[in-house]
């Protein structure tokens, strides 16, 4: 583990949250009202009260705080009565780097704003955190941790660029062509072995996006519908792995493994929500501080 690169992303973390605090706090009366009008011009039902400016620095701060102390939080810095509440619902809904989708596997983020690159797929697991471990240690009860699986994409800064959680069950795979919607034509995507499968390279050759994956043993190189998976299990069987990850630039996956230490090493592996909602914010406002401090 490189100590002073992670103590130095942790400062620098803290830096992004007092700029954040700060830039509000500057703001004046007139700006607010401002930022408020503009917000509730042709909104119906009841208007919003908090600025958006003021829910992208608490959604950061709910990285490390419940609700309720985060409402404790913004009330003595701002010296206005926001009810825990009323922050929670916006900052699931609101989100200024991300937009949101709802999969049939769980919940997915993705940025809009994406180029041509070489991108990264790979998976973790994190867990939530359960109360009363004691008492199952005591009377030896079953261990009820729950894992829920975080799939993400980034590009070749090592930016998340797009995420998915799903419940621990869920196949790499399966995810794939959900994660790839927004990644632009022309591009180039590098996965493990989990995403090796005809189906993904036909997905891919269908969004004119180069995918590479190393092939399993027991591959056949005929076609059987895909005619970019034979020619990588050909390639591959011809050359060996070694030359054949040097040609396609598969090698370059490796530089980007340390995306999910970063996040681990900083925030911690168990996460204190426990609904895959709750796990799906705080996993979003990880990886949004993360990518501000690369």
């Amino acid at each position: 583990m490189n100590w002073k690169e992670i103590d130095k992303r942790l400062i620098e973390i803290g830096k992004e949250l007092v700029k954040g605090v700060y830039n509000i706090l500057k703001i004046d009366e007139e700006k607010w009202k401002e930022e408020l009008e503009e917000m509730n011009r042709g909104k119906k039902g009841a208007p919003y009260k908090i600025p958006n400016s003021l829910i992208a620095i608490s959604s950061a701060f709910y990285t490390f705080l419940p609700y309720r102390e985060l409402s404790g939080l913004i009330n003595s810095l701002f010296g206005r009565s926001f009810h825990y509440t009323s922050l929670q619902k916006r900052i699931k809904k609101d989100s200024k780097d991300w937009s949101k989708k709802i999969i049939p596997q769980g919940i997915l983020f993705f940025r809009k704003d994406l180029r041509q690159d070489k991108y990264f797929i790979d998976s973790t697991g994190f867990s939530i955190r359960r109360k009363g471990n004691w008492k199952m240690i005591k009377f030896k009860e079953k261990n009820t941790r729950k894992w829920y699986k975080f799939h993400k994409i980034c590009n070749s800064k090592g930016e998340i660029v797009a995420f998915a959680v799903t419940e621990g069950n869920v196949n790499d795979s399966s995810i794939f062509e959900n994660l790839i919607e927004y990644i632009p034509s022309g591009s180039t995507i590098y996965g493990d072995k989990a995403y090796f499968s005809r189906k993904n390279y036909n997905i891919a050759r269908n969004r004119e996006i180069n995918f590479h994956s190393p092939p399993k043993k027991n591959a056949s190189p005929k076609w059987r519908g895909s005619k970019e998976f034979a020619e990588e299990v050909t390639l591959y069987n011809e050359l060996g792995y070694e030359k054949w990850a040097e040609i396609t630039g598969y090698k370059e996956r490796f530089n980007k493994e340390y995306v999910f230490s970063r996040l681990k090493l900083i925030f911690g592996e168990t996460i204190r929500a426990f609904t895959i909602a709750g796990v799906s914010i705080t996993l979003m406002n990880m990886v949004t501080l993360c990518n501000k401090v690369i």
